[in-house]
Order: structure tokens, then sequence, then C-alpha cells
């Protein structure tokens, strides 16, 4: 995990930024994963991401440098995950 989007609005986390792939930093990739897709481990202080990896390498593509995930990729990451 990279960060977490909070939704500002409402106050709540809404994604993880995860990052997959690359070499050294180089060619990897960044993609959103929604917090219903994530369970946390109080005891050993980590968070897991529930769903395969393919799920997660498969899904719409975010490009953190872009800033605050605009509406279209929000609906379109809701919608990859069944949360519509």
């Amino acid at each position: 995990m990279q960060d977490i989007y909070v939704d500002r609005e409402v106050r709540l986390a809404r994604y993880l930024i995860v990052s997959a792939g690359g070499f050294l930093g180089v060619g990897k990739k960044h993609f959103l994963v929604a917090v219903e897709e994530v369970s946390r481990d109080v005891v050993e202080e980590r968070v897991t991401v529930t769903v395969p990896k393919d799920k997660v390498l498969n899904s719409p593509e975010f490009h953190p440098d872009a800033g605050v995930p605009n509406a279209d990729l929000q609906r379109a990451i809701d919608a990859y995950y069944g949360l519509v």
C-alpha cells in the first residue's frame, strides 16, 4: 500500500493506492482498491487486499501525479469492484 484517498466531503477513506510491477520504480503501475476490498489486522498492524492480485492488476490504472481521482475513474473503480 502506498497511500489512502479520503473523500473530503464525507471524511471517509474510499480507496487505497497500491502499486505493482516495474523494476526499481521504473514501469510501476498504480491502482485504486476500494476500502471494502481490504481487511485490517489490528494485532499485526497491517492491511490486506482481499481480492486476488490479478483482479487488482486488471483494474483501471490510476496516475497519482494527476491528483484526486476524477468522478469517472471513481465510478469505474466502484463498478469494477461491484460497489454500485
